[in-house]
């Protein structure tokens, strides 16, 4: 596969999804700070996406990579933003394998990375997350790569035997940012919660 033109046609040049995962109780603060983003991007000629939330947590659809970027990079009541990069039946270990290894890894690690990998089942015939962790750790490795303690995050999520293989834009969330690093004295709240209640208050 060439990298590079895959690149250009299937993530530079097509519409995402993508996830929003929030805080319990920030669903409504974050969706509206989006809204706000959403009408004043800085990324010139985006076309409108759509944001729904679902099960607590928020989905983007039709949305451009650079703008997802951007997000990343502005949103300040979020905890992540998790780019979808696979999605199919995933009803057996078999499904499951055959997903992971047709995902194009190549495009999105540097060669020989290590990938931290992490599963979350819900509702679905493979419940068992060490096991799917241990599918897409065979996958990586089968492509070139390891799984790992890693600054590159992929979240392997399985719902009503479908999954979706989504790679963290952030990496650690977002309420790491240190903030507080140049201050002494430690904050009594995570940063995503501050700026919610102070976005509250407004």
């Amino acid at each position: 596969m060439n990298a590079e033109r895959y690149a250009r046609q299937h993530i530079y040049g097509a519409a995402h999804r993508a996830t929003v995962s929030v805080a319990g109780g920030l669903v409504p603060l974050v969706e509206k700070e989006l809204q706000q983003l959403a009408g004043g991007m800085l990324t010139p000629d985006r076309p409108g996406f759509e944001i729904a939330e679902r099960d607590g947590r928020i989905e983007l659809r039709g949305i451009d990579y650079r703008a997802l970027v951007e997000l990343t990079l502005r949103l300040s009541t979020a905890l992540d933003v998790r780019l979808e990069i696979a999605r199919g039946k995933a009803g057996d270990r078999g499904e499951l394998e055959s997903l992971l290894r047709g995902a194009p890894w190549e495009v999105y690690f540097p060669r020989g990375a290590r990938v931290e990998v992490r599963a979350d089942s819900r509702g679905s015939r493979l419940y068992h997350e060490g096991l799917i962790e241990e599918c897409a750790a065979a996958a990586l490795a089968e492509a070139g790569f390891q799984a790992g303690e890693s600054a590159h995050h992929l979240v392997i999520r399985l719902e009503d035997n479908r999954a979706r293989i989504e790679l963290s834009l952030a990496g650690a969330p977002l309420w790491r940012r240190g903030y507080r690093a140049a201050f002494d004295a430690k904050a009594p709240l995570r940063e995503d919660i501050a700026q919610g209640a102070i976005q509250s208050a407004l």
